[in-house]
């Protein structure tokens, strides 16, 4: 008899995730936001966001980006990009605008 090793969970507020699984959710725009294309007709916004849990230890979950697209032929596919936390952090800080200059009287 081995020993079965741990089984990983992580999770965030009332979600928790198995290791190796997947969440996604609809990324819908706000309403009256129109949706932004980047070159090629390619949405700059995810059509799902989510999150996936990678299975090593320490890890936590990734952020996961998801776009619905079509190939030449018509079949439809996903695609996506991970952001690891570490990287999340600097994201979230380099997104935060500038603070306003104090004026000097």
């Amino acid at each position: 008899k081995g020993s079965a090793a741990p089984e990983l969970v992580v999770g965030m507020s009332d979600m928790k995730l198995k290791a190796g699984e997947i969440v996604l959710f609809e990324n819908k725009p706000k309403e009256g936001e129109a949706p932004k294309v980047l070159e090629k007709g390619a949405a700059a916004r995810p059509d799902f966001y989510g999150w996936h849990h990678p299975g090593e230890p320490g890890l936590g979950l990734l952020d996961v980006a998801v776009w619905a697209k079509t190939d030449a032929n018509g079949r439809a596919y996903l695609t996506g990009s991970i952001t690891p936390p570490e990287l999340r952090q600097v994201q979230m800080a380099d997104a935060r605008p500038d603070p306003e200059p104090e004026m000097m009287e």
